[in-house]
């Protein structure tokens, strides 16, 4: 899953600046880092249903308020979004792998860790700017113009988080 919200690189005087939390230091930013990755792209930890910043916390050993500044400065959205668009990215490898065939909406939310299907739909126009339906639609017309659907394709070992 490839993680297209590439982290800005931490100089120094953003680290110095007043608005950056003193408890963010570049060792800190690379340990939250470190154990996000292992735990988003080994376990997937996205796809649970009602996957909380104090669970995740809890099973990272990091403060709660350590991580939502980590998502908030270092990703520019809230823990909420940076997990939704986990989500997605997942839900566009999975259709993308599938041809979107085999997934009706309810299906294919609970698959990406969403409770319903209004949710997936409003989150994925969110960070696609096209509902799931036109985006299979675009992978089936792409795909009948011989176009490569497999550059939708995301890994998870590319998965970004500094």
């Amino acid at each position: 899953m490839k993680q297209v919200l590439q982290a800005p690189a931490i100089t120094s005087t953003l680290a110095n600046s007043t608005a950056w939390p003193s408890f963010l230091t570049s060792k800190r930013i690379a340990l939250i880092a470190h154990r996000l990755s292992e735990k988003l792209t080994q376990e997937r930890a996205y796809l649970r249903h009602h996957y909380t910043l104090r669970r995740l916390s809890d099973e990272l050993g990091i403060p709660s308020y350590q991580l939502s500044a980590y998502f908030n400065k270092i990703h520019g959205m809230s823990y909420g979004d940076f997990i939704n668009k986990c989500r997605i990215d997942h839900c566009r490898q999975l259709l993308a792998r599938e041809g979107g065939t085999p997934y009706n909406m309810r299906g294919l939310a609970n698959i990406c860790g969403f409770g319903n299907r209004n949710t997936l739909t409003t989150v994925f126009q969110k960070f696609t700017g096209s509902s799931p339906s036109d985006y299979i639609r675009q992978l089936h017309t792409s795909a009948g113009a011989a176009t490569n659907v497999a550059a939708v394709h995301v890994q998870p070992e590319e998965m970004a988080f500094v």
